[in-house]
């Protein structure tokens, strides 16, 4: 699977980067991970660490607040895993599973 993204990621750049006026380059960004290293053993070493992206390596780059990012997605944690749950039991299967 890791080495199918990579191809898919670089068959998409060399496929649209000419239409582009900017200059492409493949990141993979693992949103909660701040290791380069973990990133690339997650992909199996299929990526190098040059395109390997920590999220706040993509917020430094897009002039976000990581920190504001990760403690907004805290505090929605809880509503979202309700959500998700109370969707998640709305399905027959999951119910015989539950025995509800």
């Amino acid at each position: 699977k890791a080495a199918a993204e990579h191809r898919s990621m670089h068959s998409f750049i060399s496929k649209n980067a000419q239409h582009l006026q900017y200059t492409v380059q493949a990141h993979f960004c693992c949103f909660n991970q701040n290791d380069r290293q973990a990133i690339v053993d997650g992909f199996k070493r299929k990526i190098s660490p040059q395109e390997a992206m920590t999220g706040n390596e993509l917020c430094d780059l897009l002039e976000l607040d990581y920190d504001e990012i990760v403690e907004f997605r805290a505090r929605q944690g809880k509503q979202n895993l309700r959500y998700f749950v109370t969707e998640l039991v709305k399905i027959e299967s999951v119910k015989k599973i539950l025995g509800i």
